[in-house]
């Protein structure tokens, strides 16, 4: 804002200000406009004695864009001597005497710059230094060349129009009586020289114009939104996002690429300024989007010489730059691997291709870090594998399940009992699994023959969709058929001491149905008990999780302690992030595991009435997970006692052979 003059009293005083008047005609001139003050002072002194008064005028505004020009100032029409003051101001002083009063007159001449948009300011409250209240007016004086149109603010409000003897101008006017207001006093107008350019290019612009015409008018909106108060801005861009905006229609009808990348540069430096002004992260990124792609556009049609393709450069790196920040805050990798990529595609002058390497690497590790964290082990495996598994980052492969459940079916009758468990496997590890459960059979195999059980068990491993299968879920089959009276004690001292087969072991350790038969005269009541408790196998897999997770906040610790500051310090924050996300991930396989693993165990009874008539002889089911409480399975049934039957049913027909001959012996 251009400066201004105040006069103040240099000391304490009782004179009195009365009135302040101040006219600011503006001028134009082939050197611009310039503003001409013509302002007066009514000062009383109230007390009895003379006053010898020391005045000083005081500089407001910024006075770098004009000097003060033919500064005069009088008293009662006569000069008062002026002398420069360190504040750019001057000092002066005059006598009014007992009881009387004076006129102060202040005359100067200000720049008022190069900006496209000018704004007047006047700001009074500075005459609150004196003592009394005061009768003001300001008015601003605008010349017939300066049209309305060209008026952008006037406050504040309450003012008019002024009746003035120059027919070629027009007066603004405020009026305040007893009070200064806290407001300045502001008239801001596009400078006369920009206005008539403006006026010449929107004439111009017109539909089938040259693409050179729009791209002129987009750029005097541009220069004046960028000078524009906040308030204002959102109409001058607008209007150069327009002017733009449709010189690019014009340009693809007239096939003119030079002037299509001027077209495309100046809607980038509009979204520029967008990203820099905007707090709304959505906004930002809209805006940084749109510098990119006007950015990029521009540079795809400027020669390779061009003088504009480094700035242009620059901001496509920036905005690029900005929607990374935002992906990475957002935890949004695919995103920002994208990003990456297009920052690594640039010429090495604008991006060093060592630092897009290096940001892309770190982008996959947190893609990874965060697969790893949902339980996607794989998918992290696969995009951060070398990173994320390297030496000394991940725990030992036995802290991992080899399984990632089970699912074990019991049936037990009176004479027969049988197991079939369903270990299912991950894809990264069903080759060490499905090893792991042939040797165990082989164990058994071998522990049977020793005690001369060689042929009782019958043992049947099958391998189920190996992970290079599409579809369908993968692990191993397996199905053991116990000798008739026979428990699972024997398997289960023959398991290795593992924690993947704790489950497994539980159930053979525990699998020993009784059976208790009472015999009436042709039926048999049967009862099966089983007692189970899988909780030792939660307890164990819980347990190994637990620690896992222990271990991972440790490293969380250590990481946190890490400084930032440096590289090697960042470098072992990452590296104890990874590690912590790595025994974590471990951790929650463990818990999967004892989520994902159940018994189903029936006790079934055979009934020859039932299989006479071709149904499925009486049972119960119950189903169990490593988290249940205690059981104790109970089935009761009662069924034909076959034997007991036919004998009677011998012994009937007899009878009645023995009663008929009887009978007939005595006919």
């Amino acid at each position: 804002m251009p400066p201004q003059l105040y006069l103040l009293p240099a000391g304490s005083t009782n004179v009195v200000l009365e009135t302040h008047l101040a006219d600011l005609r503006l001028v134009v001139g082939e050197d611009g406009a310039s503003a001409v003050m013509d302002a007066s002072y009514r000062l009383r002194n109230p007390t009895k004695g003379d006053a010898d008064l020391g005045l000083r005028l005081a500089p407001g505004g910024d006075q770098s864009l004009s000097t003060f020009q033919g500064v005069s100032l009088s008293a009662n029409g006569e000069a008062l001597g002026l002398e420069p003051a360190g504040d750019g101001g001057f000092a002066s002083r005059v006598l009014i005497p007992a009881g009387g009063r004076a006129t102060i007159r202040l005359a100067y001449q200000v720049g008022l710059g190069n900006n496209a948009l000018v704004n007047l300011r006047y700001a009074p409250a500075v005459f609150n230094a004196w003592p009394g209240s005061i009768s003001l007016r300001v008015q601003v004086i605008v010349p017939e060349g300066l049209p309305s149109d060209a008026w952008i603010e006037i406050r504040p409000g309450g003012w008019s129009y002024g009746v003035l003897d120059d027919l070629t101008a027009t007066s603004i006017k405020w009026l305040y009586d007893g009070g200064i207001p806290a407001e300045p006093f502001v008239f801001r107008f596009v400078e006369p020289r920009t206005w008539a350019q403006m006026r010449e290019a929107q004439q111009a612009a017109v539909q089938g114009a040259p693409t050179a015409a729009f791209v002129r008018l987009g750029d005097i909106y541009r220069r004046m939104y960028g000078e524009a108060a906040e308030d204002q801005r959102a109409r001058f861009y607008a209007q150069a996002v327009a002017a733009y905006t449709a010189g690019l229609t014009q340009a693809a009808a007239d096939s003119a690429p030079a002037e299509a990348a001027g077209l495309h540069g100046g809607l980038a430096g509009l979204y520029r300024d967008q990203v820099v002004a905007s707090t709304d992260p959505a906004r930002t990124h809209d805006y940084a989007q749109l510098m990119v792609d006007e950015s990029a556009a521009a540079l795809a049609l400027l020669p390779a010489g061009d003088s504009r393709r480094a700035e242009l450069g620059r901001w496509q790196v920036d905005g690029l730059n900005v929607l990374l920040a935002q992906a990475k805050s957002a935890r949004d990798w695919p995103q920002a691997l994208a990003v990456v990529e297009r920052l690594a595609a640039l010429p090495p002058e604008l991006v060093d291709p060592a630092l897009a390497a290096e940001e892309r690497r770190g982008v996959l590790v947190q893609q990874g870090l965060q697969l790893m964290a949902q339980g996607n082990r794989e998918a992290a495996m696969a995009i951060a594998g070398d990173q994320i598994a390297a030496e000394g980052l991940s725990p030992a492969p036995e802290a991992y399940p080899l399984f990632a459940g089970w699912q074990i079916t019991v049936t037990a009758t009176p004479d027969a009992l049988a197991l079939e468990a369903f270990g299912l496997t991950r894809p990264d590890r069903h080759a060490e699994a499905y090893a792991a459960l042939q040797a165990v059979v082989q164990q058994w195999q071998a522990g049977v023959s020793q005690a001369g059980d060689e042929g009782r068990y019958r043992f049947a491993l099958v391998e189920l969709n190996p992970p290079q299968e599409t579809g369908g879920v993968s692990g191993g089959h397996l199905t053991i058929e116990f000798p008739s009276g026979a428990n699972g004690a024997l398997l289960a001292r023959l398991l290795s001491p593992r924690v993947d087969w704790v489950l497994l072991q539980t159930v053979l350790t525990q699998l020993a149905p009784s059976v208790e038969r009472q015999t009436d005269l042709v039926w048999q009541q049967v009862a099966l008990t089983q007692p189970l408790d899988l909780r030792a196998a939660s307890r164990q897999w819980l347990g190994v999780a637990t620690g896992l997770e222990e271990q991972a906040a440790a490293f969380e610790t250590a990481g946190a302690a890490q400084s930032a500051e440096d590289v090697a310090g960042a470098e072992g924050a990452l590296r104890a992030r990874i590690q912590a996300v790595n025994y974590r991930a471990a951790a929650q396989e463990w818990r999967q595991l004892a989520r994902q693993s159940w018994l189903l165990y029936t006790l079934a009874v055979g009934d020859p009435v039932y299989a006479g008539l071709g149904k499925p002889a009486p049972a119960r089911t119950w189903t169990v997970t490593p988290d249940s409480a205690p059981q104790m399975f109970v089935f009761q049934t009662q069924i034909l006692n076959l034997n007991r039957a036919l004998t009677l049913g011998i012994l009937a027909v007899l009878g009645l052979v023995g009663t008929a001959g009887t009978l007939w012996w005595l006919l």
